[in-house]
């Protein structure tokens, strides 16, 4: 992403910042998913960051404060969403950060895959409502939230 559009985006999300609870970071290539769990996000109250890539969602999660990630767990590239909660996991700066994985399937393998990646699943035929319900579970409420 571009310094010009990184800027304005990240002055969006400050203004955002200050009326909303968190930030939540989603994760996928699809810009349709990421753009209905966004609208539902951002009408409850947090403020949602796009990306489509694990590059991509590395370097924002390094670079600002997210109080969740939400990936889906086929991305584009060579690493896929538990490839990216391994690397999260493994810094000590971001470790803490819960992750969300929506897998299209949730068959054991992929249960224990999430287990072992220490993040959780959410399947894609969750709707954008119930997922934003989870993802209240870890970032702070707006009424709860506190700035500075």
């Amino acid at each position: 992403m571009g310094h010009h559009i990184r800027s304005r985006v990240l002055e969006q999300s400050d203004r955002r910042q200050r009326r909303h609870s968190g930030r939540v970071l989603l994760v996928s290539p699809r810009a349709d998913a990421r753009r209905v769990l966004a609208n539902c996000l951002n009408s409850r109250g947090f403020c949602a960051l796009e990306v489509q890539s694990a590059s991509d969602a590395y370097r924002w999660a390094s670079e600002v404060a997210v109080s969740v990630i939400v990936t889906d767990a086929e991305l584009q590239g060579d690493e896929d969403g538990f490839c990216l909660a391994r690397k999260l996991k493994g810094d000590t700066r971001l470790g803490h950060v819960p992750v969300i994985i929506v897998a299209h399937r949730t068959a054991e393998g992929v249960r224990e895959a999430a287990r072992q990646a220490e993040c959780h699943l959410a399947s894609t035929t969750a709707s954008a409502r119930s997922v934003s319900r989870l993802i209240s579970r870890f970032a702070s409420r707006p009424e709860t939230s506190r700035v500075g």
